[in-house]
Parts: C-alpha cells; sequence; structure tokens
C-alpha cells in the first residue's frame, strides 16, 4: 500500500512577521461577496418546494386505502361475522 501513495514535501512557509496594524478591506471588494449562495439557496427551495407538490400530487392521485373487512352500507350495523 505504501508503493502507491504518492508524498509530496509540504512549503515551508516563512513565519509572518507581527504587526500591530490592523488590515481594513473596503465593503466593495469582490473577495467579500458570496459567488454562489444565491444559486444554491434557489436550487435548496425549488428542490423542496419540486418534492412538496410531488408528494401532494401523490396524496390527490392516488385512492385511498381501503379496507376490505369493513365495507358497511351506513344504514347498518356490523354482525359478530363481519368484526
Amino acid at each position: 500500500m505504501q508503493a502507491y501513495m504518492r508524498v509530496c514535501p509540504r512549503p515551508t512557509m516563512s513565519p509572518l512577521p507581527q504587526s500591530n496594524y490592523l488590515t481594513l478591506i473596503p465593503l466593495s471588494d469582490s473577495r467579500l461577496r458570496p459567488q454562489r449562495t444565491k444559486a444554491l439557496f434557489g436550487l435548496v427551495v425549488s428542490s423542496l418546494l419540486l418534492l412538496l407538490l410531488l408528494l401532494l400530487l401523490l396524496l390527490l392521485l392516488l385512492p385511498a386505502a381501503q379496507n376490505q373487512h369493513c365495507r358497511l352500507s351506513p344504514n347498518t350495523r356490523p354482525t359478530p361475522s363481519q368484526h
């Protein structure tokens, strides 16, 4: 297994100098703006709405499960053999 692993040396990073300055980034900087957040949010919301619509259609289009043992007319009482 060791023969198949490729080991890349880590680049050595020099330590950053200590600074007492505060870096200010303008709000108009493009790096602060989300890149794909709106698209992903729209995709998730539309997927959830589509799933909800499909579930509602499934609920409305499929007939309710009918119990074969309880087919009684509304004006009759069950007899002991119909339980």
